[in-house]
């Protein structure tokens, strides 16, 4: 609990820094907070698109990628639902959030377009899957004192 309050009050203060910062007064909230809703509208464009590159691989047309993106983000909001309704605990101690959220939608992605992935875009698939492996590897092996 004391870390969210930490957190919580770091994201205050860094919101009231840059209100300060613009100078309220002279550019005005409208600006500051318009400029601050474009941000994160970009930076969901952006994660959309990364999302609907990754859909490529699971739909045999190019047009079906953004649903299968969109279907890819109710996954992992039913997953953080999931982990916020457990009292912010993973589904075995053992586990980290970021583990249980890549069990989860690889689960989802065999399941739900498993046909497409088996025969048409394995190719495809092999590497980012490998990447994501090398990438996590090392911090799972120092924090569970083990040898990769």
């Amino acid at each position: 609990m004391s870390g969210s309050l930490v957190a919580l009050g770091t994201y205050c203060g860094l919101f009231g820094a840059l209100l300060a910062y613009c100078n309220v007064m002279q550019v005005g909230l409208t600006v500051a907070l318009t400029t601050i809703a474009g941000v994160l509208v970009f930076g969901y464009a952006l994660v959309f698109t990364g999302l609907c590159f990754m859909g490529r691989t699971l739909v045999r047309s190019p047009l079906e990628a953004p649903i299968a993106a969109i279907k890819l983000q109710l996954n992992i909001g039913s997953t953080l639902a999931t982990y916020a309704r457990r009292g912010f605990k993973t589904r075995f101690p053992q586990w980290t959030l970021t583990f249980e959220v890549t069990c989860n939608m690889m689960r989802y992605m065999f399941e739900e377009f498993g046909e497409v992935i088996a025969f048409e875009n394995a190719a495809l698939l092999r590497e980012p899957f490998a990447m994501h492996g090398r990438l996590i590897l090392r911090s799972n092996c120092r924090q569970h004192n083990t040898v990769p």
